[in-house]
């Protein structure tokens, strides 16, 4: 399944609107924030149609899973909005990780954890909210928004000037090389932290210095918690960058000769089947792979071609994200 599903949920007593872009929407929210209110809509709907009292108007039908048995519930459903309410503890399970991905369905799953085993975008962490003074009217609103370079906002700025002293990418091998051989000429110090997860850890060790993050939005969802909140005991040491990833950097920057890029980029969702691809970072990956595949912009995923950190292309992609 892919591209935009819109929904509307409504009874006597409260309406909901709002539109799922990805495979994975994480509904956060503390105790009558509206998250049960929705899910029961949703549930009591699926299992009495009309009867219930609500309607529901979707683009995919909507149905609930909580049973001990959702396994084999899940293999039910083809081309679905599946929502789970937060009491199926399996939400952080590795085996729930494997049961939802290569499906075509779509999943809104309501849960205060962080689902470590899931790779959800910042983008599709939301929270209850009314619409205007309306007590009935609701919509699902982002709970992290970027600003217009892809960093957090409210959370860290570079109005101070301060020198960046570290450069961390999440990537390892093209991405880390790209940032590498930009900076290689001046006292930023680029590292790679290996993976997402070892992100909190090294900032944990470099506290102090100035530090800019690079990793890939499209699958951060579960550690920007624990960014945040380092983030916040350490004002002044950050700045966290979260592009949907980096081949999405150097498809949007405008080094790549190609007229079909800026078409996807509009709409990718309308690009991303769900069954294929887990998460919006791969796609991405390989969309500029087969697109640069035997021209002298071929992107690989453990090289860094040279065209790219040629000078007049590199700065087209630093440009993206303030640097």
């Amino acid at each position: 399944m892919k591209g935009i599903q819109k929904i509307h949920i409504e009874n006597t007593k409260a309406s909901f609107d709002f539109e799922l872009h990805r495979n994975i929407t994480v509904v956060r929210g503390n105790s009558a924030s509206g998250k049960s209110t929705l899910y029961n809509m949703v549930d009591d709907y699926s299992r009495r149609a009309e009867q219930s009292g609500i309607k529901i108007s979707s683009t995919r039908p909507c149905h609930t899973i909580l049973g001990l048995d959702w396994e084999s519930e899940i293999k039910q459903y083809q081309n679905s909005i599946i929502f789970f309410d937060e009491g199926a503890k399996y939400l952080s399970s590795k085996a729930f990780s494997r049961a939802i991905q290569q499906t075509d369905n779509y999943y809104v799953l309501f849960t205060r954890e962080n689902l470590f085993e899931l790779p959800y975008s910042i983008n599709e962490i939301y929270e209850v909210a009314m619409v205007g003074r309306s007590r009935k009217k609701h919509c699902l609103k982002h709970v992290y928004e970027l600003d217009q370079h892809y960093w957090l906002k409210n959370r860290f700025s570079r109005a101070d000037n301060k020198t960046i002293d570290i450069l961390i990418t999440e990537d390892s091998k093209s991405g880390y090389e790209f940032f590498r051989a930009c900076f290689d000429q001046s006292k930023i110090n680029c590292e790679s932290a290996g993976s997402k997860t070892s992100i909190y850890e090294w900032l944990d060790k470099h506290v102090g210095e100035n530090i800019f993050v690079i990793a890939d939005g499209a699958a951060f969802g579960p550690e920007i918690d624990g960014i945040t909140k380092w983030q916040a005991e350490h004002p002044e040491c950050s700045i966290i960058c979260l592009s949907e990833s980096f081949e999405w950097l150097l498809l949007k920057s405008g080094v790549i000769p190609n007229d079909s890029i800026n078409e996807m980029l509009q709409h990718p969702e309308d690009f991303i089947e769900s069954k294929e691809f887990s998460s919006w970072e791969r796609f991405f990956t390989k969309y500029l792979e087969d697109i640069s595949k035997g021209k002298p912009y071929e992107y690989t995923k453990k090289k860094i071609n040279p065209y790219y950190t040629a000078k007049a292309n590199s700065e087209k992609v630093l440009g993206l994200i303030a640097l």
